[in-house]
């Protein structure tokens, strides 16, 4: 089953502030999806996508999603 991360906890994964992961999405740099509540979500295979486009280093946690 696939894992969604929350906006707060990417930015902690790509060692950045929550407005700049925001503004990510916002611009539509990192794709994400929100919940009936209004929150983004971030899928684990997004965001390790992300990761390597920009030449960031992916966490354990993450190695496996990366297509």
């Amino acid at each position: 089953m696939a894992r969604f991360y929350t906006t707060f906890e990417a930015a902690k994964l790509l060692g950045v502030s929550l407005p700049t992961v925001v503004n990510w999405i916002k611009a539509r740099r990192l794709k994400a999806h929100r919940t009936p509540g209004g929150h983004r979500r971030i899928s684990e295979e997004d965001l390790a996508s992300f990761m390597l486009r920009h030449g960031m280093p992916v966490p354990p946690e993450l190695t496996g999603a990366a297509p």
